[in-house]
């Protein structure tokens, strides 16, 4: 329940200096286009939710702007799940995955938020309450069918998105023998609170962007 706007944003920069096309959705679910469309994301994590940043990148790569083999899908948060399930979804679409205090387990955190509610779970209305549904959603469930490399960072502090769900998702890689590189953050909160950590962060982004998917420099 957010969205991104027109002011300045250090991710969306931050990618930008780095050589990349940055595109940031408003899919399905987010504030600030009316209760109907706010409404029309309830119980669609992982669904329409995820195919409105599919259409997004397929729109791009129609009017030339992106190269259909160069995308890679990043976020925090929410934007951290909706990246790994790019790449569990549509792994031919993606050629990498950046994950930054991300969702990577529904089942967990549905579960684990009734224990912060009695008579009404706002959780559950907004993600869904059918557990195997919920496991079918979450890419911790579903490591095997990941094919592109992926970047987890997580701080240990954490209060929204419990660090479990990045060692989950590391786990899950690694016993899959997949490609995945994770860092736990000390002291760290749920937004890169720490400058320290913080510069961290991004210089694993970019590192690991050079890596996977770098810009080609034009004369």
């Amino acid at each position: 329940m957010a969205r991104d706007s027109r002011a300045f944003d250090y991710w969306a920069q931050f990618y930008a200096s780095r050589g990349y096309a940055v595109l940031q959705m408003n899919f399905r679910g987010s504030t600030g286009q009316g209760f109907e469309f706010r409404n029309a994301g309830l119980k669609k994590w992982g669904k329409e939710m995820q195919d409105d940043i599919e259409d997004g990148a397929l729109a791009l790569i129609e009017i030339g702007i992106t190269d259909p083999d160069k995308v890679c899908i990043v976020g925090a948060s929410y934007g951290g799940y909706a990246a790994l399930m790019g790449v569990t979804k549509t792994p031919d679409r993606y050629k990498c995955a950046i994950s930054i205090n991300g969702v990577s387990n529904v089942r967990d955190l549905v579960i684990d938020n009734r224990a912060f509610w009695r008579s009404y779970n706002i959780v559950e209305e907004m993600i869904g309450n059918d557990l195997q549904e919920l496991k079918a959603i979450s890419p911790a469930y579903r490591a095997t069918e990941i094919n592109d490399p992926a970047l987890l960072i997580h701080g240990e502090l954490d209060r929204q998105v419990d660090i479990k769900h990045s060692h989950q998702m590391r786990d899950t890689l690694e016993k899959a023998g997949k490609n995945v590189a994770f860092i736990e953050q000390p002291n760290e909160d749920h937004y890169l609170s720490n400058e320290t950590n913080r510069i961290a962060a991004f210089k694993a982004m970019d590192v690991f962007l050079k890596k996977n998917l770098p810009v080609e420099q034009s004369l």
